[in-house]
């Protein structure tokens, strides 16, 4: 792949990582338009990968696209356990089954609810590529390189995974669904709440999100229309995540109404299918090394030492 590989970020990414942010879509909230947020991030990130972590809790791993010549393409991230210092939130979207025994005629009525049932779970967080160099084989390997992390350090993370994605916003960069929920219980713009979720502590969502039942069919249409969709400029990371297992759940992003998917950790095909192994010949998707030495690339075996390379290989599975 000319060169392109995975390793951990460093602050000294810092200044590429704030361009990447500046490109990056409004609902992106893992990845802010803000440096110190950044830099917090990017520490925080080092110390998760130094660490000797045997549950997880508040570390946060950030991993790099980068080429031969160390420029900064892509990131993409783990959160190790949602919840670990503060809620997090979602919709969950139901229906409520009602009869009325004098008309003898029933109703399922669409609604949604706060909830925090996805916390103390891993969330796949901050995917993104530069345009100028997303191909399907970058978006391939970024994402699976942190799977095969995963692999190597399972105890590192929880049992279950989520990963969501940005809902829709219309040609002004506004969230219909949050033109029609958000602005009823926060005084400021789509872009607004999702940079304060990004950069603040995220108490006031349920400080200020009432916890009785939201009724779909009081939405105006095009926020009914846009109740899990999602952009579909991250369609080729959807398509990745489908191949590794993931399942729509009930769940929305509180701000856009983004879907979110779910798997079971060790269900994940690259880590069901990945193994600690000498490679000797044939092309593989080697991830090896440890803390902030870790690498994840497309190698030849003839790259590697003459005795071959310990490292783990999602075998039958080749990019």
């Amino acid at each position: 792949m000319n060169g392109v590989y995975v390793r951990p970020c460093v602050s000294s990414d810092l200044d590429a990582l704030e361009d990447l942010a500046y490109s990056s879509p409004v609902g992106l909230t893992s990845l802010p338009e803000d440096r110190a947020r950044l830099l917090q991030r990017l520490t925080n990130s080092e110390r998760s990968f130094s660490r000797d972590v045997t549950t997880p809790d508040k570390e946060e791993y950030l991993f790099a696209l980068v080429d031969n010549t160390g420029r900064l393409l892509g990131v993409s991230g783990i959160v190790a356990r949602a919840g670990s210092e503060e809620p997090y939130f979602n919709f969950r979207r139901d229906y409520q089954q009602t009869f009325s025994q004098s008309l003898a005629e029933g109703r399922s009525i669409d609604r949604l609810i706060l909830t925090t049932e996805n916390m103390n779970k891993s969330v796949f967080s901050a995917f993104f590529i530069d345009p100028d160099y997303k191909t399907a084989q970058h978006t391939e390997l970024l994402a699976r390189a942190r799977i095969l992390y995963m692999a190597q350090h399972p105890q590192r993370f929880c049992e279950q995974v989520i990963v969501e994605f940005v809902g829709v916003t219309n040609a002004q960069a506004e969230s219909p669904f949050w033109n029609a929920i958000g602005k009823a219980f926060f005084a400021m713009e789509y872009d607004e709440a999702e940079h304060l979720s990004a950069t603040r502590r995220k108490h006031f969502i349920g400080e200020l999100i009432p916890a009785y039942p939201l009724y779909v069919h009081l939405l105006p249409e095009d926020a009914r229309a846009v109740l899990g969709d999602y952009d579909k400029r991250f369609q080729p990371m959807l398509d990745v995540a489908l191949n590794e297992g993931f399942t729509r759940t009930a769940c929305l992003d509180i701000f856009d109404a983004g879907p979110c998917y779910q798997i079971a950790r060790d269900h994940l095909t690259t880590l069901r299918l990945s193994r600690e192994k000498r490679v000797q010949e044939g092309s593989h998707l080697v991830a090896s090394g440890e803390g902030l030495d870790f690498r994840c690339e497309i190698m030849d075996a003839s790259e590697l030492n003459p005795h071959g390379s310990v490292a783990w290989v999602p075998t039958g599975y080749a990019l």
